[in-house]
Formats: C-alpha cells, sequence, structure tokens
C-alpha cells in the first residue's frame, strides 16, 4: 500500500498553488539585498521551526529499533509456541534414552483359593515285619527255598501292607517377583540411531525457535519504521491544508477587490476539500500503523509511544556487497535454513533405527521369585521359598518386519520431503538476498536525490523569506515555498526510513540480526 505522502504529495504538486494570489509587483530595479540584511517582518519569519523535523526528532525515553526487536520477541504468542514445542521436544529424548534401558518388572499378589479335597493317592506299599521291629533282609522264603522273601530279624517272612500319600491344600497364596529384561540387541541396532535422531529433531527446533525470534523481530522492527513514516505523512498533510486555507483567503480577497473569479475560489475551496480528505486518510493510515505497533509489541493503549530512532541522522552506505558475498553469508548464517537440515538429518536417523526391525530381537532375562507356597518346590509347603532363573531369548516377529518394510518407507519419503522443502527454502533465501540487496543499493541514490531537493527547496524558501520580507511576496507564497520544503523533507524521510528498512531485510535475509538482535526467551 502507497503511503499517504505520495497522494498528498501529488495534490500538492499538481495544483499551481498560487496562480490565484496576487503578490505585489516586483520593480524592475531596486536595492540588492544580501543574505545578511532583514528587512520589515524578516524576524517574525526567520526562524520558524520545520513542523516535519520537530514531529520526527529522537525522543527520550522513545524506542529503538533494538528494543523494539527484544519487546516484540518478548511478548511473541509465535514465539512462546516454539519454546513450548521445544521443552516438549527434551522430553522426548528424554523418553527415547530410558526406552532402552534395562527393564525391571516388580509385581506383588494375594490369592485366596476355595477349599477343596482331593483323593489320596495309592501305590506300593509299606514292609512290615511280624514284630514291626529290626532290620529286613532279602533270602529263601521258608516255605518255598526256590523263590526269595523279605525275612525280618527273626527269619519271618515279612508282610507288605499297602500305603497312599496326598498332597497339603494351601488356600493362601503370596507372591513377590522381580522380572529383568536387557535389550541387548537394541544396543547394537537402534539405540544410538534412536538417540541420535532425538537429538538431532531437538537441535533442529531450538534453531527453529532461534529464527522464529529472528524473524519477529525484523517484522516488529519494519512496523515500527512505517509508523513512523505515517507520522511524516501527516505532519505533511496538515501543512498542505493549511496552505490551502491560506490561498483561499488570499482569492477571497481579490475576489473582493475584483482581481479573482468566483470560480478561482470555487477551485481553490475544491483543493482545500482534497487536501482536508487527503489529511484524514494520513491520519487513518497513522491510527492503523499504530496499533500495528501496539499489537506486536503487546503495548497498552494507555502506553504513549514514542520513537528515539535517529532518522535523518542515518548515513548512506557507501558500498553495497556483492550479491555472491551476501547470499554465500546467508547460507552460512541463517537459522530457519539450520533448522530444515537438523531436520533432515534427524530423519534420516530415524530411519535408521526403524529399519532395525528387520532383524531378529537378542534379550538377556531374568526372573526372581518369593513366594508362599513357591510353585517350584515340590511338594508344596506353607512357607516363602526364593528361587531365581537367568537367560537368553533370541525372537523375531515376522510381522514386525514387514510392518517395517512400510514404515521405512514412508520414513524414506519424509526425509525426501524435508529435503525438498530445504532446497525450496534455500531459493527463497536467495531471492530475499537479492530484493534486500536491490533496495539497499535503491536507496543510496534516493537519498542523495532527495537530499538534493531539500536544498533547492531550502533555497527557494530563503528567497521567498527575503521576498515576503520586503512585500515583494505573499504569505501564500511563503505557504507555498514552506510546504515544499516540508515535502522535499518528506521525500528524504522517505528515503531514510528506507534505508532503514532496507537494512533490517538484508540483515535478517544474510543472517546479520543473529548477533546485534540476540534471540531472548519471551517470558
Amino acid at each position: 500500500m502507497r503511503p499517504a505522502c505520495v497522494l498528498v504529495l501529488a495534490a500538492v504538486s499538481a495544483a499551481p498553488l498560487g496562480a490565484w494570489a496576487q503578490p505585489a509587483p516586483v520593480p524592475a530595479q531596486g536595492p540588492a539585498t544580501t543574505d545578511d540584511e532583514l528587512g520589515p517582518g524578516e524576524k517574525a519569519i526567520q526562524d520558524r521551526p520545520d513542523p516535519l523535523l520537530a514531529a520526527l526528532s529522537p525522543e527520550a525515553g522513545g524506542l529503538t529499533l533494538e528494543a523494539v526487536g527484544r519487546e516484540a520477541v518478548r511478548t511473541s504468542h509465535a514465539v512462546r509456541a516454539k519454546e513450548a514445542e521445544l521443552e516438549g521436544s527434551a522430553g522426548a529424548v528424554t523418553q527415547t534414552t530410558v526406552q532402552f534401558f534395562p527393564r525391571l518388572t516388580l509385581s506383588a499378589s494375594y490369592t485366596r483359593l476355595s477349599p477343596v479335597t482331593l483323593p489320596s493317592l495309592g501305590g506300593g506299599g509299606a514292609i512290615v515285619g511280624t514284630a514291626n521291629e529290626g532290620p529286613v533282609t532279602v533270602g529263601p522264603c521258608p516255605s518255598d527255598p526256590a523263590t526269595q522273601c523279605v525275612l525280618d530279624s527273626a527269619g519271618t517272612p515279612a508282610q507288605a501292607a499297602a500305603f497312599g500319600f496326598s498332597f497339603p491344600v494351601i488356600l493362601n497364596q503370596y507372591s513377590l517377583n522381580a522380572n529383568l529384561l536387557v535389550p541387548i540387541s537394541d544396543y547394537f541396532t537402534r539405540a544410538t540411531q534412536a538417540y541420535a535422531a532425538a537429538e538431532t529433531n531437538q537441535k533442529a527446533l531450538e534453531l527453529a525457535a532461534d529464527a522464529q525470534r529472528l524473524q519477529v523481530a525484523a517484522d516488529a522492527q519494519l512496523v515500527f519504521l512505517q509508523w513512523v513514516l505515517s507520522r511524516g505523512n501527516v505532519v505533511v498533510a496538515q501543512q498542505s491544508v493549511q496552505q490551502a486555507k491560506t490561498q483561499l483567503d488570499d482569492a477571497k480577497l481579490a475576489l473582493s477587490v475584483g482581481t479573482a473569479s468566483k470560480a478561482d475560489v470555487m477551485r481553490i475551496e475544491a483543493l482545500l476539500a482534497q487536501s482536508q480528505f487527503l489529511e484524514a486518510e494520513a491520519r487513518a493510515q497513522e491510527s492503523t500503523a499504530e496499533q500495528q505497533v501496539r499489537t506486536v509489541l503487546h503495548m497498552p493503549q494507555s502506553q504513549r509511544l514514542a520513537s528515539a530512532v535517529d532518522v535523518m541522522g542515518v548515513q548512506p552506505d557507501a558500498t553495497v556487497p556483492s550479491f555472491e558475498s551476501l547470499y554465500a553469508e546467508a547460507l552460512e548464517n541463517r537459522m530457519d535454513l539450520a533448522a530444515v537440515e537438523a531436520s533432515r538429518r534427524a530423519s534420516e536417523e530415524a530411519t535408521s533405527a526403524e529399519v532395525a526391525s528387520y532383524w531378529p530381537r537378542l534379550d538377556a532375562i531374568g526372573n526372581l521369585t518369593y513366594a508362599n507356597p513357591n510353585q517350584r518346590i515340590i511338594p508344596s509347603r506353607e512357607e516363602f521359598d526364593l528361587t531365581w532363573d537367568v537367560g537368553l531369548r533370541l525372537s523375531w516377529t515376522v510381522n514386525e518386519t514387514f510392518s517395517t518394510l512400510g514404515t521405512a518407507t514412508q520414513s524414506r519419503a519424509r526425509t525426501a520431503q524435508i529435503a525438498a522443502q530445504r532446497d525450496s527454502l534455500t531459493d527463497a533465501v536467495r531471492m530475499e538476498v537479492a530484493a534486500a540487496r536491490a533496495e539497499l543499493a535503491k536507496a543510496v541514490p534516493s537519498i542523495e536525490a532527495a537530499d538534493r531537493g531539500v536544498l533547492a527547496a531550502e533555497e527557494g524558501l530563503r528567497v521567498t523569506k527575503k521576498l515576503f520580507a520586503f512585500g515583494k511576496a505573499t504569505g501564500t507564497d511563503l505557504a507555498d515555498a514552506e510546504n515544499q520544503v516540508t515535502s522535499a523533507r518528506l521525500r528524504t524521510l522517505s528515503a531514510h526510513i528506507g534505508l532503514l528498512a532496507a537494512r533490517v531485510r538484508l540483515d535478517h535475509a544474510v543472517g546479520r540480526d543473529v548477533p546485534r538482535q540476540a534471540p531472548a526467551r519471551a517470558r
């Protein structure tokens, strides 16, 4: 959007502002005056302040461009969102690390069984002697020496009695268990890549957060400079209205003495109405620009907004660096380029970790059981017993292997997508650097031309003041000359602000704002 000053200047330059004024005739011959001479009334006008310079001079306690950038970063919602995302990534790194720790599982249980009656289990028999005492021996049976009998100590065949046994019924069962699993294969196939991917992704988010801060700072500075320019537009619009009012007074006076027509007066009235419209438009643009500044800085309406930027004091660069050197500087310094490259590396490392699921798993396992009754003790007994076991387990889930094929394909596609984004961003940075350099190169001759215009306007004002002091120029002539100076200075202001804006854009485009606008965490 073109600033209102363009419309104001067009209206001022297009209208013959002094066409209806009737200055006093200048004698063909007259005494020459020097710059030192003060004619009648010249003291009253020689030191009149320039309203544009007065309105745009640096104010004590006002905002500098660096302060604008810092405040915008401190209060930015976008920066706060990036920092929240960064904090989440720190948790992801921790989660990835813990994922490959040995997995210790502790459990405790209590079970109450319902009472049951178990049958006795019979089998075999007990050897009982007649006297039920003494050792027994094997020898020829007394009744049949050809056979063998079990004889007691008295030589009498022992009797065999049936016997049985039963299991105890334990109704209360208590168990404490500890299980340890060590993912041995993961340490060689997944852990290193997964941890590297998480750390690289966190680094990418850190760089992205820094890039966001720098972008917020640069955008806020450009918005602030636009507001400063809008203030100058209002001053010029006010001057244009005042000049039109002066012309209207002169035209009405000329109409009363018959040296001007009604049509002349109406034309100036139309010019005044147009100037007043342009002033209202300039004020609306200033109000909008001010609200934009307050929005990006989150500044309340009650807080006064002032500028400490010495706009007119900025000097153009002697030379503009070559595009090649600026582009090389951008490729090295841009935070967003570094962030997207880190994201690409993180995606590659994550793919390597996922591919490890192709292979069988090797785990070391260990179990510790402290239970009452302990099922590994036979027969069961109603007391606590400690048992343990260790081993190695080799497993291969076939479905996971085929699932990993699809996951790895998706991951590689994601990596390729990030690489394409990086290349696209590189092209955008190239265009940004070229545009910023061209804007900076244009600002130098623009300031030179505007400065020459100010010198010419100031010389015209000086001559007009001399003529007015000696009664050889009208108030309209003086107002016109003063307005020409104001307009010329507005062009100078626009050129200087254009130079500042070009420097902000170029510094951001090549990454020079990194040391100048140090990223600060939003509170």
